[in-house]
């Protein structure tokens, strides 16, 4: 069968029901609801499998794809002599709980960031659909739900609470919609307490590692030192005091150099509310002056791929690889975050809201929320740039690391090096 038959375009204008085939046992599966997911089928000891790899546009065709690959090696190198695969029955209506869960996502898109759209659609996929994709939604019992559940609640403590609460969530919007009636048998209090562990004791909840903000000016010292891509925007992600993605996300649409501001859109916050975030002068150093040729839409700090800028966002790990180059390996990137607010409330006498503002954390009373319009964006210029001065501390002449400024054309490279501890000789950048 050939392979890669459809297209991006053909998924998006794609309306009749049924499986569309993509080559390679990867297939477009097109509900009668409308939903869109892609799905591998698998021939395993004499059983046939369907495995839904996620819904689209959630999962993309070149995730599909490589999902698929990554599906079809695993089936490859199971034993032989694994009983057969049972073929759920499949639903006609449009009531499945893979459908259910899509038009759940589709619902709450709106109040949810991206990243949190894009959690719900991974653990539907990876943990929920393999079971109970296929079911009717009047048809998801407490049996099942523990089939999913209790091979990972010891193993994969948070992500099973995760999975869990979710799966509750899509079965509770199926009863109001009246696609199911009964008890919900994900709900936790008075049920699967009784079943399963404690999380809190099977798993006990682990901080982020911070680094101690007196350690921050020796840190911040080796990491300009660093040659790696990814180090300026992880000096980037500590002087804002900004979350891992939303860093590395961030483009230059979102800054205004004028002002000395980055608004980050609500999409992109974990609470769904746009930030912005005062930029302090050691920032604007770091990220100088917007190139020519870049776009609004393109990232303040691209990936790299074989030495070329490849236009996409760099990815967690390399963050976690940058401090390891330095000789922190098992610091976290939110770590650093923490980092700041100790510094806040033990050398500074800045309020704790204006901190918590400039963490970007929801206020806790809604009656404060609805008094409290302003986002004190004036006391927090004055809060970050203290902080931007306290990390370059170490650095007399902050200049920050040597960014990539290629243009996409050519994708040629500045040919400038700053040595860091994982290499010695002089190379390209």
């Amino acid at each position: 069968m050939a392979q890669n038959r459809l297209s991006h375009p053909q998924i998006l204008a794609e309306t009749r029901q049924g499986l569309h085939a993509d080559g390679g046992n990867l297939y477009l599966r097109v509900s009668p609801g409308g939903a869109k997911a892609f799905v591998v089928r698998l021939t395993l000891n004499g059983g046939r499998k369907d495995i839904t790899l996620g819904q689209f546009p959630g999962v993309g065709l070149a995730d599909a794809r490589k999902l698929a690959k990554q599906e079809i090696r695993r089936a490859r190198s199971a034993p032989k002599d694994a009983p057969p695969v049972a073929r759920p029955k499949r639903d006609k209506s449009s009531n499945t709980f893979d459908d259910c869960a899509a038009r759940y996502i589709e619902a709450h898109r709106g109040e949810w960031s991206e990243s949190t759209r894009i959690g719900w659609v991974q653990t539907m996929r990876d943990y929920a659909s393999p079971v109970i994709g296929r079911h009717h939604v009047n048809q998801v019992d407490t049996d099942v739900v523990m089939t999913i559940l209790g091979p990972i609640w010891e193993t994969k403590t948070e992500t099973a609470v995760r999975v869990r609460s979710r799966i509750e969530a899509v079965l509770d919007w199926a009863a109001v919609k009246k696609l199911r009636s009964g008890e919900n048998p994900a709900r936790w209090r008075g049920h699967l307490r009784h079943l399963l562990a404690d999380r809190n004791k099977v798993s006990p909840v682990k901080h982020h590692e911070a680094l101690p903000f007196r350690d921050i000016p020796g840190f911040i010292a080796k990491l300009r030192a660093c040659s790696d891509h990814a180090a300026p925007a992880l000096l980037f992600a500590i002087l804002t005091a900004a979350r891992s993605g939303e860093a590395r996300g961030a483009t230059w649409g979102e800054m205004n150099l004028t002002t000395s501001e980055w608004a980050i859109p609500a999409g992109r916050m974990k609470a769904g509310k746009e930030h912005r975030v005062p930029l302090a002068p050691e920032v604007a150093a770091l990220i100088g002056g917007r190139p020519a040729h870049a776009a609004a839409a393109d990232l303040v700090f691209p990936g790299l791929r074989t030495g070329r800028i490849n236009g996409r966002m760099i990815s967690h790990p390399a963050f976690a690889r940058v401090m390891k180059a330095i000789g922190y390996p098992t610091l976290t990137t939110h770590g650093f975050r923490s980092s700041f607010r100790d510094w806040a409330a033990e050398t500074t006498d800045h309020p704790s809201e204006v901190v918590e503002m400039a963490l970007a954390h929801a206020i806790g009373s809604k009656v404060e929320a609805a008094y409290r319009r302003g986002n004190l964006i004036d006391k927090r210029r004055k809060l970050m740039d203290e902080w931007g001065a306290y990390c370059a501390s170490n650095c007399p002449d902050f200049s920050g690391p040597v960014r990539i400024r290629a243009s996409p054309q050519d994708a040629e490279r500045t040919k400038t090096h700053r040595p860091c501890g994982n290499c010695s000789e002089t190379r390209s950048r």
